[in-house]
């Protein structure tokens, strides 16, 4: 009687394990959607856009270089400086 009870048994935890883990994924779901538009996507487009160049007539031009990269020690004065002078008339 008791392997009978065993075998029966077996599924219904497996059964509930499984609806466990359906609840979890939709109660994950909507955080992991604003993750990825709030966080994901603008990174990616940071990256993208950091990899392009300037067009000749202003904006964004796509393109794959490294050049952005390659000049930003000549940026790092511009960053170094104090904030208050940055923006003093």
């Amino acid at each position: 009687m008791s392997a009978g009870t065993a075998t029966i048994a077996v599924p219904a935890v497996a059964e509930r394990k499984q609806s466990g883990r359906w609840l979890t994924a939709l109660l994950l779901a909507p955080s992991a959607v604003w993750f990825f538009v709030l966080l994901i996507l603008p990174l990616a487009v940071v990256l993208i856009y950091s990899v392009g160049v300037r067009a000749p007539a202003g904006g964004y031009q796509a393109a794959f270089t490294f050049d952005n990269y390659l000049n930003l020690p000549a940026r790092w004065a511009a960053l170094a400086q104090p904030q208050s002078k940055m923006y003093s008339p």
